[in-house]
């Protein structure tokens, strides 16, 4: 799995510059790797190459759903987020695979605050209940 990561953020620095084991990642221009939802019983599961992750910039959001890629808008206003426009590629793929992209996206749509802490990104409903937690990708 480690190596799937690296060579995710090899491939992903070409394009937007990965930000370091800084003590407080910023939530934009930081590859986020997707690593639980809030009901920890649903397993994140990889496919092949590709690890479900986001990347926030410039108001544009993007990464990989699991099987599938999707793209959107954001806007961050101090912790408040929301995530609009999302749209995703629509290739063939198991239940599982299917699950765990609807779970991503809809936490997406429903998330209204962000919180960084620890190289973590955590993604939270309007009751401050978590949704999603991401941790930050790091070369090497």
């Amino acid at each position: 799995m480690g190596k799937i990561i690296n060579l995710l953020v090899v491939l992903l620095s070409l394009v937007l510059p990965v930000s370091g084991c800084a003590a407080s990642p910023n939530v934009e221009q930081t590859v986020w790797i997707l690593e639980s939802f809030a009901d920890e019983s649903v397993q994140v599961m990889s496919y092949g190459l590709t690890v479900p992750s986001a990347t926030l910039s410039d108001g544009e959001v993007w990464g990989v759903l699991g099987v599938n890629s999707f793209s959107g808008e954001y806007e961050l206003s101090g912790d408040d987020i929301r995530f609009s426009q999302l749209t995703s590629t629509e290739i063939a793929e198991d239940d599982e695979a299917a699950e765990q992209e609807a779970l991503f996206l809809s936490a997406l749509q429903a998330a209204a605050h962000v919180e960084v802490e620890d190289q973590m990104l955590l993604i939270l409903h309007s009751a401050d209940t978590v949704l999603i937690r991401f941790s930050e990708a790091v070369e090497g």
